[in-house]
């Protein structure tokens, strides 16, 4: 399939005009907070698991936002998940097909108990 792949460390491409020539991970899944965003257009046919972002670091940490198999013309599923060691968590909404739909995962370790 079709993918975009990015380079997950300060200044990839333009090392001498970058501020940040440090080659850390500026997706980095730590304890910062963060906001994913898209704005997702699903085609008015049946659609099976697709990713739309992932990253993975080693074979368990990460986060994936995917669209799960659905045989609607009209609506969909869309889910994020996030792992870190023996901690995930997963959450699901509804998205309508054949129109734009703006998601957003958010994701703060400092919101309270």
């Amino acid at each position: 399939g079709t993918y975009v792949e990015v380079k997950d460390f300060s200044g990839a491409d333009f090392v001498d005009f970058s501020s940040d020539r440090s080659g850390k991970s500026v997706l980095a899944l730590d304890e910062k907070s963060y906001t994913i965003e898209a704005q997702l257009f699903p085609a008015p046919l049946a659609n099976g698991n697709e990713i739309l972002f992932q990253k993975v670091s080693g074979s368990i940490n990460g986060y994936t936002m995917a669209m799960k198999t659905n045989t609607s013309t009209t609506a969909t599923e869309v889910m994020f998940a996030i792992r870190s060691g023996s901690n995930s968590l997963v959450v699901s909404g509804a998205v309508t097909k054949n129109q734009f739909n703006h998601v957003a995962a958010v994701y703060d370790p400092f919101w309270p108990d």
